[in-house]
């Protein structure tokens, strides 16, 4: 039944544009896939991870509901991307003055944090309960708490 409602709602991207096949979406930089049972992940240029989409057993009613919230989501996460892009500028123009800069740096503190477990690291192999987990949109890094 989920595949159903997945190959719905990738038909239903299709009329908005997007490319697709049985596996994934794919519109510009914005990447919809299969990830299990079903979730769809939703990939943008700048967060390999911007959002589980649940499609579950969605009836034909929602499925453009669907495609509207998953563009949507992109859209924001870009817009959050360039948002901190522009901040970063403003911190480091020493011509922006201290008050901006000030203001750059505090904004740019706040995250509420997507957090990634780092397969990269090659010390924990395929236990990614003990691997580091990372931030994709402030950068920040931390050990994984079972660790």
């Amino acid at each position: 039944m989920a595949n159903d409602a997945i190959d719905r709602l990738f038909a239903a991207l299709q009329e908005r544009g997007w490319t697709s096949n049985r596996l994934e979406a794919v519109k510009g930089e914005w990447q919809l896939f299969r990830d299990s049972g079903e979730y769809l992940v939703l990939q943008t240029e700048h967060n390999e991870r911007t959002f589980d989409v649940g499609v579950g057993l969605a009836n034909f009613y929602y499925i453009n509901w669907m495609a509207n919230v998953v563009e949507h989501l992109a859209r924001m996460e870009d817009e959050r991307a360039r948002l901190r892009g522009a901040l970063e500028s403003i911190r480091a123009d020493p011509d922006s003055g201290p008050s901006a800069s000030s203001a750059a740096e505090t904004a740019l503190a706040s995250c509420y944090h997507t957090w990634l477990v780092d397969t990269s690291d090659p010390r924990y192999g395929t236990d990614t309960a003990k691997a580091p987990v990372f931030c994709p949109v402030c950068g920040r890094r931390e050990e994984a708490s079972g660790s």
